[in-house]
């Protein structure tokens, strides 16, 4: 970390240029003067071995092995010295590109590099390369093009003859330490690492009165001390340090990493009483600085007004440019000087701003605070190298005001600013309050804020291009950032919003560039567009509807969830800001008919709200987004996504319309298909009919006799299992006509074989106790009654209405081995030879109830898998996924509406129509002639009344719903299952 700077935007003209040329001349004579010694190891330097690489080949280590890193720090003397080494291992050839070359930064201001030595382990041989070693001095200032040049200076090498296997092993010291510290220490070091290290040791040197204040941030972490002759030592040593990884999206004040801070600094106290000194204002002040105080006073006579018009004099007329080299990383500048050069960094500016305040009366501190850590600085151990930027708190009466003297694009009164919050920063008023929290008051300022309004002009001729008009307002810092993006840019912005528009509309026509209007006074940016965009409306699946859809896409680029969903770290959430994305449409008419909504999707970090309504045929949109912090516990994460679901489903509204023509279509499509297949149905009745009377007739002439109805055991399961039981219908009919011919009796054969399930233990006795010759039925009595009854059960399953498919399945297997005894006899007898071999040939009538009954099977199995409605009430988890997301979209659900029983009239398409009991209340929808959708729905404390008419065998059960308003809808029920629906309706009205 080096001095108290953030980078801001700015004018990057000719104080760039001044720089540079000013770093060629300055920078090069520095970089002549500046030396890298080659010096023998310092005697209180203490030596470690290095550990024998891992034994397993490196395998997850990456194309190094990191085996030692030893610091040592000596802080017995003015001259503080610093020793490092470190031995690393080639363990490919990506690791010969990472080790090829060696950089060390120094600052050549106060500190002086040595190095001690470099050397290559390769197996047992070890050659020295320090005295061969050709260092290069570079300036490299990777932070010019932000405006900040601290002099540092980097020692390069390049490595030579590096194999893979090699280990690198060089140490080096830096002695020094910059003098605005006034000879104490501070320090931040690392105890993980996302690589593991083997073996890792931290020491320090001091003296015994000048204890250290070591800080780690875990108490797994322990120095030892040791005192001997006026010396004390601290040590901590690490063996095998696993790699911590670090996941993205961390909050900038989380450290996933353990550190240790280590300062001589015993106390925020101790850091306000060295920092404030270097904040003082000067008195007398320059006469420059009083005559820019006196014009400010005498043009403002409120004490608000005069900080304000200070603070843009800071801002605007100040430019952000940072110098920071030696003492002046941490010292500000006189403010006659800032004056005199125009330019400054975070501690000239604030320096100046506090100066012209206190010219006017206005009491203001300097506070330092840490634009990463924020908050969380109260956490480290006391140390100038907490901090990284300092800023201003202005008194004014009860107020308090903190002010950034760096943010160049503010504009407008006070309390129309985004005030500076850092969430914490030590303030150098003299009180020594050690940390103080400082969170801006509402009142006092503007947070960040976004209102998005799109209007839509709806033409009635939906081929034509709409009109889409945007007009975009931001306030508090969005107004800051914008308004420096345009700074900087000029009109780029304006090709950057078309190419945006452009990604959402491909068929986009610009109408008006954006037009970009600063309201300074309010602090607020407005940019309006004007397009005209074309194939907005989307044909939805299955061609009924089409839909325009309208997307919060503002608010969504906030609301972001994590791409890790597992994870141990907090998550980052942009916090604060406000969204408003409105969406207006107009050019509807009398035809349309939109239920006004309001759903809200509220946690502990943001809270989001979706509010449609429809008036004076006017379709209004809005949502709103608004963060309340800014990270997520990892422990939230889940929940967290789940509402940033919940957010990205309602982020999208359709609005959807009939397309009857498709419609029309559709419908004379689905006739068509219908009357085939009734065409076809007769035609294989018809087939099945005559095939059988021209079977019979060749029956009859053949002169076939038989005992009871042979056929091969296979053709009867076969057909049984086809015709999905019927077959047993014939069977039975056919076995009864034989005994009613045999016994001369009157049997009402075709009513018998129709209530086979009945009637089949009569064939049992029948056959039985009639021996046909020699052969009678090998069965006890209580064998046939048992097959009879088994056969009856099984028969009961089949007809009951909620069976499942699979169980139905079943029984029609198993139903016809219960009558295999009977079958199998009747085949074995003599006389039934020439009947067997006639009637166990397959027909063309059985191939065509073979069709028939396939397809009425795979109807029930659709049914039953929930693809084609049922004919009974069901469950709301039975439903398929995508009609929950149709009715979702369709409006009639919210996105946190659970639908617990479903029952649908249509035939084939649960679209078509559909009745439901939610969570929330219930709901109806249908297709009208004209193919559109319309839904009518009540939740349950809008419901006066019920009233239920029963349905029959061929009539639905109808629920009229009577509405607290005096205004009623029906509810369509099947008989199977309405009781339970109107039951839990009327459980949920009663509580």
């Amino acid at each position: 970390m080096k001095g108290l700077s953030i980078p801001r935007p700015g004018s990057q003209g000719g104080i760039l240029l001044f720089l540079l040329l000013w770093f060629l001349v300055s920078g090069n004579a520095v970089s002549e003067s500046a030396t890298i010694n080659k010096r023998a190891q310092p005697g209180w330097v203490t030596n470690m071995e290095i550990p024998p690489s891992e034994p397993s080949g490196g395998v997850g280590l990456g194309g190094v092995e990191y085996l030692l890193y030893d610091l040592q720090t000596d802080l017995r003397d003015a001259k503080t010295r610093q020793y490092f080494r470190i031995a690393s291992q080639i363990r490919n050839e990506e690791g010969l590109r990472e080790l090829s070359s060696l950089s060390v930064v120094f600052d050549p201001d106060y500190e002086s590099l040595s190095f001690h030595s470099l050397r290559i382990h390769r197996g047992d041989l070890v050659i020295d390369r320090l005295d061969e070693a050709q260092f290069q001095i570079l300036q490299r200032e990777s932070n010019l093009e932000r405006q900040i040049y601290d002099g540092s200076l980097t020692a390069h090498l390049i490595l030579e003859d590096l194999r893979v296997g090699d280990v690198v092993e060089y140490s080096y010291s830096l002695e020094g330490n910059n003098p605005v510290f006034d000879g104490r220490f501070s320090g931040h070091y690392s105890l993980q690492w996302q690589v593991p290290v083997l073996r890792h040791r931290l020491r320090f040197l001091a003296d015994e009165g000048s204890p250290l204040h070591i800080q780690p941030s875990s108490p797994n972490f322990r120095f030892t001390r040791t005192a001997e002759t006026g010396t004390v030592e601290y040590v901590l040593r690490q063996e095998a340090t696993e790699a911590r990884p670090v996941e993205g999206g961390t909050p900038s004040w989380y450290r996933p990493v353990a550190l240790v801070s280590v300062s001589q600094f015993q106390s925020w106290e101790d850091v306000q009483q060295w920092a404030a000194p270097l904040y003082a204002v000067s008195t007398p002040v320059s006469e420059e600085v009083r005559e820019i105080a006196e014009t400010i006073a005498q043009q403002h006579q409120a004490p608000e007004q005069r900080l304000q018009a200070a603070l843009d004099f800071v801002q605007r007329e100040i430019r952000y440019v940072g110098i920071e080299m030696g003492a002046h990383s941490y010292q500000p500048r006189p403010p006659e000087k800032v004056l005199q050069r125009r330019f400054g960094d975070c501690k000239d500016k604030t320096l100046l701003l506090n100066t012209l305040l206190g010219q006017m009366g206005i009491t203001a501190h300097p506070v330092l605070v840490n634009t990463d850590l924020r908050h969380k600085v109260a956490e480290s151990a006391p140390s100038p190298f907490a901090f990284d930027h300092v800023i201003t708190q202005a008194h004014i009466g009860d107020s308090l005001y903190w002010v950034d003297g760096t943010n160049t694009h503010q504009r407008g009164a006070l309390n129309r600013r985004t005030l500076a919050d850092f969430g914490a920063g030590l303030v150098l008023d003299g009180q020594n309050n050690g940390i103080t929290s400082h969170y801006p008051d509402s009142s006092t300022q503007t947070t960040p804020r976004l209102d998005i309004e799109q209007k839509l002009f709806l033409q009635k001729d939906r081929d034509r291009p709409l009109a889409l008009h945007i007009k975009t307002q931001m306030s508090g810092d969005e107004a800051t950032t914008m308004r420096g993006r345009v700074a900087q840019g000029g009109d780029e912005f304006q090709q950057e919003y078309i190419r945006y528009y452009e990604s959402l509309f491909p068929e986009l026509e610009v109408i008006q560039k954006p037009a970009y209007v600063d309201r300074t006074g309010k602090n607020q940016i407005v940019i309006d567009e004007r397009y005209r965009v074309a194939d907005l409306w989307s044909t939805d699946e299955g061609g009924f509807t089409q839909t325009l859809w309208l997307e919060a896409d503002q608010i969504d680029d906030f609301a972001v969830p994590p791409k890790d969903q597992n994870r141990s770290d907090p998550y980052h959430q942009y916090h604060p800001i406000t969204v408003q994305q409105k969406w207006v449409v107009q050019g509807l008419d009398e035809s349309w008919s939109l239920p006004a909504e309001h759903e809200v999707v509220d946690n502990p970090y943001f809270r989001y709200e979706r509010e449609v309504s429809f008036n004076s045929y006017r379709l209004e949109v809005t949502h709103r987004y608004q963060s309340k912090t800014d990270f997520v516990p990892a422990q939230d994460i889940n929940r967290y996504n789940s509402d940033i679901e919940k957010l990205k489903t309602l982020s999208y509204y359709g609005l959807q319309e009939p397309m009857p023509q498709l419609v029309a279509e559709e419908e004379d499509h689905r006739m068509m298909i219908i009357s085939i297949l009734a065409g076809v149905l007769f035609l294989l009745v018809l087939l099945i009919i005559i095939d059988y009377i021209i079977d019979r007739r060749r029956e009859k002439k053949l002169n076939l006799e038989s005992h009871y109805y042979p056929v091969s055991s296979t053709k009867f399961i076969a057909l049984s299992v086809i015709t999905l039981g019927l077959y047993q219908v014939f069977w039975g009919y056919r076995n009864w006509r034989y005994i009613s011919e045999r016994d001369s009796r009157s049997l009402w054969s075709w009513a018998r074989g129709l209530f086979i399930p009945i009637t089949c233990y009569g064939l049992f006795a029948h056959a039985r106790n009639n021996a046909v010759g020699s052969y009678h039925l090998p069965l006890a009595a209580l064998s046939c009654a048992l097959l009879a009854i088994a056969f009856f059960v099984l028969s009961l399953i089949q007809s009951a209405d909620q069976t499942p498919a699979l169980l139905m399945l079943v029984t029609l297997i198993l139903g016809p081995l219960c009558l295999l005894p009977l079958q199998n006899y009747v085949n074995r007898l003599p006389e039934n030879r020439e009947a067997f071999a006639f009637n166990s040939r397959w027909r063309l009538r059985h191939a065509a109830a073979a069709l028939i009954f396939s397809l009425i099977m795979g109807l029930m199995v659709a049914e039953e898998l929930r693809i084609i409605p049922s004919d009974q009430v069901v469950s709301g988890e039975e439903l398929p996924a995508d009609l929950k997301l149709f009715l979702s979209r369709q409006s009639v659900i919210g996105p946190q509406e659970e639908i617990l029983k479903f029952y649908s009239d249509a035939l084939w398409d649960f679209r078509q129509d559909g009745n439901a009991l939610t969570n929330e209340g219930v709901f109806s929808y249908w297709q009208d002639n004209t193919g559109g959708f319309q839904f009518v729905k009540a939740r349950y404390e809008d419901i006066a009344d019920l009233e239920v008419k029963k349905g029959g065998a061929l009539e639905s059960t109808m629920l009229k719903v009577f509405l607290k308003d005096g205004s009623f809808f029906w509810l369509v029920l099947s008989v199977d299952g309405d009781e339970s629906f109107v039951q839990s309706l009327e459980s949920r009205l009663a509580t």
